[in-house]
């Protein structure tokens, strides 16, 4: 499975993780010149949530938590600010940033950890 498969099963996976928790798909995949957004959900309170989302097969670098800094939260925060333009109806909710971290293990083709990190 290569990096790119990888990255569309580990979006999958959070998707159905937060939908299994009530949280409803606003958008996957939502790009724009200056980058992608993974989802966008509807968290069950109302809040609008960009969730980034980070899958690693091995703990090696580290869990995927440890690969979104601060300017890969800002570059983040700009494009959710871009959204928002694009599509108005959302703009009075109010909003979050939140990250998915997924241990997969390739050769069991297993999940081993899901964690959701709220409001990064």
């Amino acid at each position: 499975m290569n990096h790119k498969a990888l990255g569309t099963l580990g979006e999958s996976i959070a998707k159905t993780y937060l939908e299994q928790e009530s949280y409803q798909t606003v958008a996957m995949n939502w790009r724009h010149r200056f980058g992608e957004i993974d989802l966008i959900m509807l968290d069950p309170k109302g809040v609008l949530v960009l969730v980034e989302v980070k899958l690693r097969t091995t703990a090696f670098k580290g869990t995927g938590l440890d690969s979104i800094d601060y300017r890969k939260q800002q570059k983040l925060y700009q494009l959710f600010q871009l959204f928002l333009m694009k599509h108005p109806r959302y703009q009075k909710l109010p909003v979050r940033m939140d990250a998915i971290s997924i241990t997969y293990n390739r050769k069991l083709q297993k999940v081993e950890d899901v964690i959701h990190l709220q409001g990064i």
